[in-house]
């Protein structure tokens, strides 16, 4: 096939695309400001974690609306559809600070 559109993201780690029903697709895209922190190394972003949500039109793609999330680290979105046609999206989250707190000293064995 031939490439359809192209779109570029700034951001760090993204995960895998996922298409909603109506061809929307969303992205996730993990803050590497605390990632950075956490392994000990200084960063060079402060942005935080996100949802994008990005629209497909004509041959072209944009982001039509970003997301904020307070957590470090996301999961790839999940689309799952709701009884009144529509559809929901979710992402699982990870706090590496609240980790990183509780390996150094909040657990015991």
């Amino acid at each position: 096939g031939r490439e359809r559109w192209a779109l570029r993201l700034d951001g760090f780690m993204f995960s895998d695309p996922v298409v909603g029903p109506d061809g929307t697709i969303f992205v996730t895209d993990s803050g590497m400001s605390r990632m950075w922190w956490w392994l000990g190394t200084p960063g060079n972003s402060t942005r935080q974690s996100r949802l994008l949500v990005i629209s497909v039109s004509s041959g072209t793609a944009r982001i039509s609306a970003q997301v904020p999330i307070e957590e470090s680290m996301l999961s790839r979105p999940v689309v799952i559809a709701n009884a009144s046609g529509g559809y929901v999206v979710c992402v699982n989250t990870f706090d590496l600070d609240r980790a990183r707190g509780m390996m150094s000293g909040g657990w015991s064995y």
